[in-house]
């Protein structure tokens, strides 16, 4: 008899978004979710499964097979189950005994890799990225407290000195939300994001042993220390590095004894300018990763908060069956990830200029120069043409037909010129854009 260990959601918002702009990440109710997910699949939407899939890494092989665990996926991500025994319980509910007692650390790991390059176009993430590392979603605190249902960290907070890109998501110091951008005049400028614990920079901490380093655009360095130091602050390993042109180095982790995989470090950088940075890093199994590798999803039987551990205090699942079969306490955890932000362009698609229209006015910038119109704030990547909303006003403005090609134009002036990426949708003579 097999019953569900723990299932994980993986809530991509590009597929999980209604005509008029309702997303799953605004609903929490058990039952409002799964109506969610049941009407996507009534509308035969495809879901995250397309662009990814669900494997149990080699390393994890024998760990499956000896603990007797299947995994088995489902519309929005998996589940693994647990080969098990029945318990009576107190108040007439059934408990389940894994037959092959579970050990509180044992990792439970599956690795997550890419079917296609959908996803890259699509999905809210740092292209220009200071290490080439991976997703890493565990149950276990690591740089912080989580909140259940999510796996995810949380966001970073809002940096004088960082350097961001479009859509790019940080908190306040009041735990909201803002998504980076330029404005039309060049401002650096935050949009409020209405959800919270989405995946951001924060998970991306999986690396191998050796990897570059990049720093990017980032002037006036010539050389360069990466200090490693576990989670007590202990030093473990020092590399100097002096900085060339390609502003690339390679560092190499391999020969450090102890080295655990799986587990939290810091990366401490200083530079011969005063730049200084620590970077969350958590090193991967040799050979673990590929081109191909999303991230891993790694959970622990038993941590600090119950409410995420998979067994109870006396080894059994969490998942119980009451005396009316109603199955109830299985461990659901759930991943939101972002869709691209970006602004929409619409140009005519025979190069002429698109007339002024007032009614457009509260959704669309005009460029006189140009003849086009811009949205007035970035968009979400979406399966379904999704509603323009203005106040109570609302009006269905074309979607692109693709995500995947990115234009960027130049917006401010003089030293304050920078890039602002968009998607051009080439719209033909209409009513609505009229030439």
């Amino acid at each position: 008899m097999y019953r569900t260990l723990f299932e994980v959601q993986l809530f991509h918002e590009y597929y999980l978004t209604k005509r008029d702009g309702d997303v799953i990440f605004k609903h929490t109710a058990e039952s409002e979710i799964i109506q969610f997910l049941e009407e996507k699949q009534k509308e035969n939407c495809p879901s995250i499964t397309n662009d990814l899939n669900f494997a149990i890494p080699k390393s994890q092989e024998s760990v499956f097979s000896t603990y007797r665990l299947k995994l088995v996926n489902t519309y929005a991500g998996f589940k693994v189950l647990a080969e098990v025994i029945e318990k009576q319980l107190p108040q007439n509910l059934t408990g389940y005994a894994p037959v092959h007692e579970i050990s509180a650390s044992l990792p439970i790991s599956v690795l997550v890799t890419k079917n296609n390059t959908l996803l890259d176009s699509i999905s809210n993430f740092k292209a220009d990225k200071t290490l080439p590392s991976v997703y890493f979603l565990t149950n276990k605190p690591l740089t912080g407290p989580k909140t259940f249902p999510f796996l995810s960290l949380q966001a970073p907070r809002q940096s004088f000195t960082a350097s961001y890109e479009q859509g790019e998501i940080a908190s306040d110091n009041n735990n909201a939300l803002f998504a980076f951008y330029f404005d039309k005049s060049g401002n650096e400028q935050w949009q409020l994001v209405e959800f919270g614990w989405p995946l951001t920079e924060s998970d991306r901490m999986l690396l191998p042993l050796g990897f570059n380093y990049s720093f990017g655009n980032t002037e006036g360095i010539s050389t360069a220390s990466f200090n490693l130091s576990d989670t007590s602050g202990t030093f473990l390993y020092a590399i100097e590095r002096k900085i060339n042109k390609s502003k690339e180095v390679l560092l190499d982790f391999s020969a450090v004894p102890g080295i655990k995989p799986m587990e939290l470090y810091y990366l401490q950088v200083n530079t011969d300018n005063g730049f200084t940075i620590a970077h969350a890093i958590v090193f991967a199994e040799p050979g673990f990763l590929s081109d191909r590798t999303w991230g891993v999803i790694s959970l622990q039987p038993a941590v600090a908060d119950s409410d995420f551990s998979l067994i109870d205090n006396n080894g059994l699942i969490k998942m119980q069956k009451k005396s009316n079969g109603i199955i109830i306490n299985v461990p659901v955890f759930q991943v939101r990830i972002p869709s691209r932000l970006s602004f929409w362009r619409y140009r005519n698609n025979k190069g002429q200029k698109i007339k002024p229209k007032s009614s457009l006015d509260p959704y669309l910038d005009y460029d006189v120069l140009s003849g086009t119109r811009t949205s007035l704030a970035m968009r979400s990547a979406t399966y379904v043409a999704t509603e323009f909303k203005s106040g109570s006003s609302s009006m269905y403005i074309p979607n692109p037909s693709s995500y995947e090609l990115i234009s960027v134009r130049k917006v401010g002036s003089g030293s304050d010129i920078h890039d602002q990426p968009h998607i051009d949708i080439m719209v033909s003579r209409s009513d609505l854009f009229e030439v």
